[in-house]
This record gives C-alpha cells, structure tokens and sequence, in this order.
C-alpha cells in the first residue's frame, strides 16, 4: 500500500487535473490479474507489460480515483477516503481575518498530508502548479502555522528581475550557522 501511494503521488501527482483520469485507468488495470486488451491498445503497451501474477495485498478501492485515497499504515494498513480527513477538522474560528482564511478542500488536506511526510522526513518538496492557484499560500500556511517552528525555521525570499546571485547567497547565509571554515549549516536541531 505504501508503495502504491508513493507511485500515486511522485508519479500521478505531476500530472495536470485532464490527464489524471488517464493515469488512475492505467495504474488500476496494472493492479488486475490481468492487463485488459483496452488498456493495452488505447496506451500503446508493448506486450512485455503485463499486470502481476500474484495478487496485491492491499489493493486501492475501486469506487473513485487512486487520488482519493490515502494509505493509512495502521495494522496491516487500509485506504481511507481524503474526505474523512476533511470531516474532521475544525470549522474556521469567528475571529479570523478575511484575507487569513484558507477554505480546506480535499486538495488543501492532500496537500498538507503530502507537505507534513515529506518535510518530517526531510525531504525537498516542489509544488508546481498555474499562476494564482495558492500554491504560496498553502506553503507559507504550512510552513508557519502546521509545522513545528521549534525545528523547522523557514526561510522567505522574495525574488525580482534584480535580485542578483549574491543577493541571493547573503539572504541564505545570514541565515546559517558558520560550523568551521567554509561549513555552513542551519543551527544544532534546526531545519531550514
């Protein structure tokens, strides 16, 4: 299920919202005792593809997309819904500002589910996506308001048509530890 997950997301999560449907038809006829004849032709499969011969463990819920569902690793681990996620939290407090409130959908919980694994494992993530979408927003609310600021310390920079490299180079430094000469780091137990 993990890996299945993991597959979902570093390979289908790239793709644009048009294309996502042909990825869930294509990895759901890979999990088949075998490949249908449709899949086949319509995807130009050479016939060296074929679908496992043993059968998956834990297999994704047919109803829906692979991208409705997380993988849980609680006992022998299950899929659950991204919509379960999203009944239980907490509606939007009264006293927020306007330009504060970020309305949480099934993308907002996937994307801070995805965002929280992969920053607590330390691993760099790139969130592409068209201009206006709140790709910045969902970052900057992660990164200060869902993370632990006593470890992960984040680090905005703005860039211009005139930032220069060194700029750029003086930004992150002034940041940085000196750890002994021409090592750098973030401090002791701290993550940039």
């Amino acid at each position: 299920g993990s890996f299945f997950f993991s597959c979902i997301w570093a390979l289908g999560g790239t793709l644009m919202v048009d294309h996502r449907e042909w990825f869930n038809d294509l990895f759901r006829a890979l999990l088949l005792p075998e490949l249908p004849e449709e899949i086949k032709k319509r995807f130009s499969l050479p016939p060296e593809i074929t679908s496992s011969s043993e059968p998956y463990i834990s297999t994704i819920p047919p109803e829906g997309s692979v991208y409705d569902y997380k993988f849980s690793k609680e006992g022998k681990g299950r899929w659950t819904p991204w919509i379960e996620d999203l009944k239980s939290i907490p509606p939007i407090p009264k006293d927020i500002p306007v330009n504060q409130i970020i309305v949480n959908t099934i993308e907002t919980v996937r994307y801070f589910y995805l965002f929280k694994n992969l920053v607590n494992q330390h691993k760099p993530v790139l969130l592409v996506g068209p201009t206006g979408t709140g790709k910045s927003v969902y970052i900057m609310e992660f990164l200060l308001k869902r993370n632990n600021p006593q470890v992960f310390k984040p680090l905005f920079i703005t860039f211009s048509a005139q930032t220069t490299a060194n700029q750029t180079q003086d930004m992150i430094m002034s940041k940085m530890d000196k750890r002994k000469k021409g090592v750098y780091g973030a401090p002791p137990g701290k993550y940039w």
